[in-house]
Parts: structure tokens; sequence; C-alpha cells
């Protein structure tokens, strides 16, 4: 429950928050980047 609380609260201050396990983190991040610059957020 905490991290739920702690993910809105992130989310309401304008953070994006990347969740992948290890193995899947580059990817993650690369499809996060491209999402925030397609949607002129950088």
């Amino acid at each position: 429950m905490e991290l739920d609380a702690l993910r809105g609260r992130l989310h309401r201050a304008g953070v994006e928050v990347v969740e992948a396990p290890p193995s899947g983190l580059a990817p993650a991040l690369a499809d996060a980047y491209l999402a925030l610059k397609a949607a002129g957020r950088l």
C-alpha cells in the first residue's frame, strides 16, 4: 500500500515512474523516453 501511495504522490508531482525488472529496464526506459518525447513533455 505504501508503494501505491508513493507512486501517486510522484505522479501528482509530475514524475514519470518506470518500473521493470533489471533485464527489461533499458527497453522500458527507452519506451518511456520516446513516449514523453512524442507527447512533448521533454
